[in-house]
């Protein structure tokens, strides 16, 4: 028994660090949750503001990733501003048809992220990158998420993340 609690202790993040033993016991959080979209290669992200609502025209909150060079991800915000990706996102998601459930109602921002983050790469990151490879860069669109002790069930915050295109995710 007691090799297999060695063995639990032991565990490692997708990204091959350990977990920190006050965290393994604990509720999923924004706080240790951050492994969840930050890997090898991810150098940040920008946060699109989702609580209460989704409101894509808010500013980004940018996010530094854990194993990221900080040089990195200044001149990656440099290049998203260069490159004038933020209105480009903008009308991508603002091209993505509106889905109504049954009755007519219009589906609540969680389920309109589910449905945007496979578009936004589908369509817009390829685009987005094309004008990103010169900086060494590559975006995608990702859905970060967490369930909580109380109130909403689960928090879900749509990113956009940047990764060295030297460093292989």
């Amino acid at each position: 028994m007691s090799a297999r609690r060695v063995k639990f202790f032991e565990m490692k993040t997708d990204s091959g660090r350990a977990v920190p033993a006050k965290k393994k016991f604990h509720f999923s959080t924004r706080d240790n949750s951050i492994d969840k979209w930050s890997h090898e290669g991810v150098i940040g992200a920008l946060e699109v503001d989702c609580e209460p609502t989704l409101d894509l025209e808010a500013p980004l909150t940018p996010l530094e990733g854990l194993g990221g060079n900080i040089d990195s991800w200044k001149e990656a915000q440099k290049a998203w501003n260069t490159e004038a990706l933020r209105e480009s996102f903008l009308k991508a998601c603002k091209n993505v048809p509106v889905e109504t459930s049954c009755c007519g109602l219009i589906q609540d921002d969680d389920e309109r992220m589910r449905n945007l983050v496979p578009y936004l790469n589908q369509h817009w990151a390829p685009v987005a990158n094309e004008k990103l490879e010169k900086h060494g860069v590559s975006i995608n669109a990702f859905l970060w998420h967490w369930k909580n002790v109380q109130g909403k069930a689960e928090t879900i915050i749509l990113l956009i993340r940047f990764v060295d295109m030297a460093v292989s995710i």
